[in-house]
C-alpha cells in the first residue's frame, strides 16, 4: 500500500514483506541510457527473486536490457515523455501487470499515473525514491547513478555490489552477427576508435571540434579507423582523412554495441554509448559540460572524463591527449 507518512528507513515488517513477496514488480522507465547505468541493480533484483520478479518499463528499452535474466515477465509499455515524468496508460498497465505483493520503482520521478498504477495495484510494501513509498530511498546525488539505484538492492542484499552485476550487456545472436559482419570490413589488425557525437543539445560538443580531433588522431596514427554510432553523426567530408571514417549511426543500439565493444577507445558525450563502453570495459573517454561525471561518467572500466564548464569550452587538445594515452596504455597491456 502507499502509506501517509514515507518511512525514512525501513523496519523489519517492510523488509520481510520485500523480501518474501511472491510477485513482485519492479518498474524502471527513464532514458535510453539510464537502463544501462540501473542495469546492475535490475540483474541483482532479478537474481534475488529468482524467476518471481515482473519488469515494467519503456518499449523497447526495458526489453533490450532484461534479455537473459531470471524474470517472470516483462511488461513493456509505451510511454510519453515529459519534464515530470513519463505519461503510461494505467488501465492497460494494471491489465498487463496482475498481481503485486511488493512494488519496487527505480524511477527518477514521481507522478500521478504512476501513483495511480500502485494504488491499482494495491502492493503491501513499495519502495522509491519519493515520499508517497512505503520505505523511500535517499536520493543522494553525490553518488554515483550505479550506485544509487544500488540502495534499493541493498535492503535486500547488503552483501552484494554493483560490480557483481556490471557483465557486458546480452544482445540477440542476429544483432551480434550483423556487428560482427561490419567489423569484418574493417582493415586487420587497424586501430579502432568509436565515437558518439549526438545527444541532448546541451551535452553536445560541437562539430568541428569532432573534426580536429579525428584529423588529429588520424594524422598520429594513420591506420586508424574510426566508427561513429548514435542517431545521427557529422559531416564526414569536413575530415580530411574522412575515408578512415565509417559512418555506422542509426543502427540499432544493440548492434552499435557490439560494434563498439570491438573498439580499441570509446570517445563520447554523456549519453547511452559511454555508459555500455563502461560495461563492456572499453576504454572511454567521456565529455562532460552540462553534467557532472562523478555521477554519470565511467564506473567499472578504465576511461577518463574530460571536464568543463560547458561543452563548448572542451578544448580537443586535451581530448586528443586522452585518447591518445589511452591508445598508448593499450598498446602495453
Amino acid at each position: 500500500m502507499i502509506a501517509a507518512q514515507a518511512l525514512q528507513q525501513p523496519n523489519s515488517v517492510t523488509t520481510d514483506a520485500l523480501a518474501t513477496a511472491r510477485n513482485p514488480v519492479l518498474m524502471f522507465a527513464n532514458g535510453y541510457g539510464d537502463h544501462y547505468l540501473n542495469l546492475p541493480a535490475i540483474r541483482a533484483l532479478a537474481r534475488f527473486y529468482q524467476g518471481r520478479l515482473t519488469l515494467v518499463g519503456i518499449d523497447p528499452a526495458i526489453t533490450d536490457i532484461a534479455r537473459g535474466l531470471p524474470l517472470a515477465r516483462v511488461v513493456a509499455l509505451p510511454m510519453q515523455h515529459t519534464p515530470t515524468g513519463r505519461l503510461f496508460d494505467v488501465h492497460k498497465a494494471l491489465e498487463e501487470i496482475g498481481q503485486c505483493d511488493a512494488f519496487l520503482s527505480l524511477n527518477p520521478w514521481m507522478n500521478e499515473p504512476l501513483l495511480q498504477l500502485i494504488t491499482g495495484l494495491g502492493p503491501k510494501v513499495s519502495v522509491g525514491f519519493f515520499e508517497p513509498f512505503d520505505i523511500r530511498l535517499q536520493r543522494d546525488y553525490s553518488k554515483h547513478s550505479c550506485d544509487l539505484a544500488f540502495d534499493m538492492v541493498h535492503l535486500l542484499r547488503p552483501d552484494w555490489s554493483p560490480e557483481q552485476f556490471a557483465q557486458a550487456p546480452t544482445y540477440a545472436r542476429s544483432d551480434v552477427e550483423l556487428a560482427e559482419r561490419i567489423h569484418a570490413a574493417l582493415p586487420s589488425e587497424c586501430r579502432v576508435l568509436c565515437i558518439h557525437p549526438d545527444t541532448l543539445p546541451e551535452k553536445m560538443w560541437p562539430e568541428h571540434c569532432w573534426v580536429e580531433l579525428i584529423d588529429q588522431l588520424v594524422d598520429r596514427y594513420p591506420d586508424c579507423r574510426v566508427v561513429i554510432v548514435g542517431l545521427r553523426g557529422i559531416d564526414v567530408e569536413r575530415c580530411r582523412h574522412h575515408e578512415a571514417v565509417i559512418p555506422a549511426y542509426g543502427l540499432p543500439i544493440s548492434v552499435s554495441g557490439v560494434l563498439l565493444s570491438k573498439a580499441g577507445v570509446f570517445v563520447g558525450v554523456d549519453s547511452v554509448f559511454l555508459h555500455i563502453a563502461d560495461l563492456f570495459r572499453v576504454f572511454a573517454v567521456g565529455l562532460f559540460g552540462a553534467t557532472d561525471a562523478s555521477e554519470w561518467g565511467v564506473r567499472f572500466g578504465p576511461g577518463q572524463a574530460v571536464n568543463a564548464d560547458s561543452m563548448q569550452g572542451i578544448e580537443v587538445g586535451r581530448v586528443f591527449d586522452a585518447a591518445v594515452s589511452a591508445f598508448e596504455r593499450r598498446r602495453t597491456d
